[in-house]
């Protein structure tokens, strides 16, 4: 199953995912608008678990991937209106996910990003996602990747 559109669309389409054990991809895109955060990832993380593809780790997914959405839209877009989220995901039952985030901003340098281990930032609200997928992530991109088994997801799709 391929599903493409909006956020809005999608939402509405495939409101109860009916998975068939086939691979799924969905490629949607948002504006860069805080409130759409949860919404989208309940929707997308539904549809992950419905898939079976990460049994057991949908809560790291789901952290990672709201993380990966706050930056995109927060440091990525600087909350402009004007520009979009994409995001596509791949996932393949028993297999696992692969989820790209990528905003419209210039992209950073993740070994410029603080520490979120450090002590002094272990009770910061945010950035403590980013080490588990800063190594996957391309220096000075305005893509992320987050994945769970699934190597061949590419970020440049």
């Amino acid at each position: 199953m391929i599903c493409i559109g909006s956020f809005k669309s999608l939402e509405s389409l495939l409101d109860k995912p009916q998975f068939t054990g086939a691979p799924c991809e969905v490629r949607t895109w948002v504006g860069s608008d805080t409130r759409l955060i949860s919404p989208l990832v309940d929707w997308l993380m539904n549809l992950i678990a419905e898939s079976g593809c990460v049994r057991g780790e949908e809560q790291y997914v789901e952290l990672a991937f709201r993380e990966a959405l706050s930056n995109a839209m927060l440091h990525g877009n600087c909350l402009d209106a004007h520009k979009l989220v994409h995001v596509r995901c791949c996932c393949e039952p028993k297999k696992g996910v692969c989820i790209v985030v990528r905003d419209q901003g210039k992209g950073f340098d993740p070994r410029q990003v603080p520490d979120p281990l450090a002590f002094q930032n272990l009770s910061a609200e945010h950035g403590r996602c980013l080490s588990t997928f800063v190594s996957r992530q391309r220096a000075i991109t305005s893509r992320c990747l987050v994945t769970r088994k699934l190597p061949h997801c590419d970020l440049d799709e």
